[in-house]
């Protein structure tokens, strides 16, 4: 059964329109209720979030646009239209895994601006939700497992990316700051995503008698 993550923040999910749409305390067009539950979708394992991702791909950051707000406007009526800020990047694909995005696009992101302190990292793996209106930033699929850092070809996985990954390939590594950070080869990471979205393209052999 799939778990959720359940914060209590002022800024809020793609999904807080859900949850702002009911909240009748929320009287002032343009503002955010800052009691809102936010409630982001939590993948337990590789399949889960390569299924809620429309693109997964190896991304590095050429352009930061910093903090842009969004009006999101509810058919209930103005009252409940919320203003939700988000960091934006630009990243450009070195190598696609799923999706139909192509090394060297470009196509900007927008982050949910919860942590202040959060940044994307140059080099990454990105769980992406792409829109068919391009004029749309692109999601990640949640803030905590939606974007994975790399560093010299080491994916740097926590408590909550660990999930997706074979942990027999995962080895200890110290940082800077005499903690452990566990990582993986992007070869491997990459070849396990790749073993569950590669489509065979072998044809079916029918065998007449």
């Amino acid at each position: 059964m799939r778990t959720k993550f359940y914060f209590r923040f002022i800024l809020c999910s793609f999904l807080v329109i859900l949850i702002t749409s009911c909240n009748s305390n929320n009287k002032a067009k343009g503002a955010f209720n800052p009691n809102t539950i936010v409630d982001y979708p939590y993948y337990n394992n590789l399949t889960e979030v390569l299924e809620a991702s429309t693109d997964v791909i190896r991304g590095t950051v050429v352009e930061d646009q910093g903090i842009k707000e969004y009006i999101l406007e509810d058919d209930l009526g103005p009252e409940y239209t919320t203003k939700l800020p988000y960091h934006i990047y630009v990243l450009e694909v070195t190598e696609t895994l799923k999706g139909s995005l192509a090394q060297g696009d470009k196509l900007t992101v927008k982050v949910d601006n919860i942590e202040k302190d959060k940044k994307l990292t140059n080099d990454g793996l990105y769980f992406l939700e792409v829109y068919q209106d391009k004029d749309e930033p692109a999601s990640i699929v949640n803030p905590m497992q939606g974007n994975i850092p790399i560093e010299q070809d080491l994916l740097n996985v926590n408590t909550d990316t660990k999930l997706f990954f074979n942990e027999s390939t995962m080895a200890e590594r110290s940082s800077s700051s005499s903690k452990s950070n566990l990582t993986i080869p992007v070869e491997d990471a990459f070849s396990e995503i790749k073993s569950l979205t590669q489509v065979s393209e072998t044809p079916s052999v029918i065998d007449y008698p």
